[in-house]
This record gives C-alpha cells, structure tokens and sequence, in this order.
C-alpha cells in the first residue's frame, strides 16, 4: 500500500495533473524567499492579498494526501489507454476502479478489472510474439539479446474469464490457475496481450473492480459493459 501510495500514473492526464502541481509547489516554495515573486503569484490571483506561500503550500499538501489516500484505499481514476476492450471500452475513457468490494468478496466472472501486469518469468521475451506484433520495442529494451516486455509494471483493463482452481481451453490453448489465480482476457481478443500470452494473474496484483464509466458522458453509468458469457463474449 506504501508503494501505491507514492505511485504517479502513467497517463497522459495523470502525469500532466502530476507537473503542474509540481510547478506549482516549486513556485510557492521559491516565492518564500522572494517578494517580487509572490507579488506575481498574488497578481494572477494564485494567492490572496495577505495569504503567505507557506498556508497554501500546507493546503495544497493536506488536499494531495487525501487524495492519494482515497486513491489507495476506496477508488482509483484509470484512463483507457489502448484497444484490447473495444467496443466494450474505448481509448480514453475514463474509469472508476471500486478498491474495496474484493476485500468482501471474490472477484467473479465477467468482472472488468484494473491490475498491475507484473511477470517476473518473462521480463525478457523469448522473441517478437504474435501477441506483440505491431508493438513498438526499442533497442534500449533488450535483455540480453532479446525484448524486454513492454507491458510489464504497466497498468492494464481486462476481463475476468476463469477463477482460481480451474481449468480453461480457449480455441485449442488450455489455460490453467492454481491458488488465487484468474484468466483475463481482452474483449477485442485480436488486439489483446493477455492471460493467453503469459498466464494466470495472481490476485495480488488485481487494483480492484470497474464500476463506473466516467467520462464521456454520453457513455456515463455503472457496471459498464457487463456480459454473461466473458469467454465466449455473448
């Protein structure tokens, strides 16, 4: 939970909210020891008349912690990046992540998770899989002659399809979990790095449940995409 804590998105929205309050801390902070800039400050109405850098820096860290620990614990933002959930879930859509219900319950099937992709027994990959054709691998991501999995540590949205203690044949491929472990699988299967690459997820690594689609509004509401047949889609 530490490590979550001090997390940063990797988010194109995530990491520009990230640089702006990061700006904005160093101007406060220079602005303590410099008059003329906390004129400026208060000129583009970022502080008040008789406000001192120090009370807004305090404001704006309380205001930070709080929502990293609402992020930790209760629900976290994920932003769609990709095309491995269409036309259940498209590329930039904005997600809610309910990050308490799988402390009551167990994940079930056709459940829309969000989870830390982490497999340590294919940091290097063997070579160019089908599963990452037309992915962009640079030179600098090489382990020892071959690629480095551009996906690992990287947060990711799929479906669940199995649930521990199961076996799953899926067009000829038998896919196997032990103690909780789960098969997920991308909607748009052709476009989707998935268990059917690397395996069961262990459950440690599951952020916890989509509840809400956000944004756009147009597509706003709860438990987007449901589906009674997660393997087969239908």
């Amino acid at each position: 939970m530490i490590s979550q804590f001090f997390e940063i998105g990797d988010n194109k929205i995530a990491l520009s909210i990230t640089l702006l309050l990061a700006l904005l801390i160093v101007t406060l902070l220079a602005s303590i020891y410099s008059k003329t800039l906390q004129k400026a400050l208060r000129y583009m109405h970022i502080l008040e008349e008789n406000e001192r850098p120090t009370e807004l820096l305090a404001y704006i860290f309380v205001i930070m912690v709080g929502i990293r620990l609402i992020h930790v614990l209760l629900v976290q933002p994920f932003v769609v990046d990709g095309v491995s959930m269409v036309p259940s879930l498209q590329s930039g859509e904005i997600l809610l992540v309910d990050k308490i219900g799988y402390r009551l319950h167990n994940p079930k099937i056709g459940d829309i998770i969000v989870f830390k992709y982490h497999d340590p027994y294919h940091k290097c990959l063997d070579n160019y899989t089908d599963d990452l054709k037309g992915k962009v691998v640079s030179a600098k991501n090489m382990c020892q002659g071959v690629a480095v999995d551009p996906y690992d540590g990287k947060y990711l949205v799929k479906r669940i399809v199995a649930l521990p203690h199961s076996t799953t044949i899926y067009e000829g491929k038998t896919l196997i979990t032990g103690v909780d472990q789960y098969i997920v699988m991308g909607d748009n299967r052709p476009e989707s790095y998935d268990s059917r690459a690397w395996g069961a997820l262990d459950a440690k690594y599951i952020s916890g449940r989509v509840f809400l689609r956000l944004l756009p509004v147009s597509a706003f509401g709860l438990n987007p995409a449901p589906m009674q047949d997660a393997l087969h889609l239908k």
